[in-house]
């Protein structure tokens, strides 16, 4: 799915609301967290080279165009979901 513009910022309610959900303004459970899977897209929501609005800063950065991302404090390369989103399905 191509909805997005290269170089552009989304928020969660934005990115909510251009894949049409009802009311998009209803931030919640996976939503609020650092990455969640809608149908068979993952979207991964990273704070770049600062702390995050709760106050963690997880080392993210770009590296001449590639992301280094940190996730969720007890998740690692082994659980299903990240498996799944680094599989290339």
């Amino acid at each position: 799915m191509n909805i997005f513009e290269k170089k552009e910022l989304y928020s969660r309610k934005d990115i909510r609301r251009l894949l049409g959900f009802e009311n998009p303004n209803n931030i919640g459970g996976p939503w609020s967290t650092g990455y969640v899977r809608h149908e068979d897209e993952f979207y991964i929501f990273s704070t770049i080279s600062q702390a995050g609005r709760t106050g963690h800063n997880y080392d993210n950065k770009l590296d001449h165009g590639i992301l280094h991302w940190y996730t969720k404090n007890n998740h690692s390369f082994n659980v299903p979901s990240i498996q799944k989103m680094v599989s290339g399905d």
